[in-house]
């Protein structure tokens, strides 16, 4: 029985990490706002089905403006009209732009620079 039990955390415990890691790539999904000072702002929002939606100041109309996919915690941008590179990024709670909750960081992928948080946006 000591054994069985053993087994059953052990295999409990990795089918429930594998879950999560799964969560953590869907948290990305919605909307992000960033606010640079004295350039306005950009909405970028990351669609369940692989779409990603942009609006600027300038052209506050949300439209496509590419795909993305995500490796693990790289974000890999296709099909955009800027061309970005791939980028790390990391979610969790912070203040970005004077807003405190759900928080998008992005790095570069080789020298870990920041380029920037982004804050869950809802338009409420």
């Amino acid at each position: 029985m000591k054994g069985f039990l053993c087994s059953f955390v052990i295999a409990s415990t990795f089918i429930f990490s594998g879950c999560n890691g799964k969560l953590e790539k869907n948290k990305i999904i919605g909307s992000w706002k960033r606010i640079k000072p004295n350039e306005g702002w950009v909405i970028y929002s990351y669609q369940q089905d692989g779409l990603l939606l942009r609006a600027t100041e300038s052209n506050p109309l949300i439209s496509t403006f590419g795909e993305y996919e995500i490796d693990e915690d790289i974000i890999i941008f296709k099909n955009n009209p800027d061309n970005y590179a791939p980028v790390k990024f990391k979610i969790g709670n912070s203040t970005c732009s004077g807003v405190v909750g759900e928080t998008l960081f992005l790095y570069d992928k080789q020298s870990g620079e920041a380029y920037g948080c982004y804050f869950m946006y809802t338009n409420n």
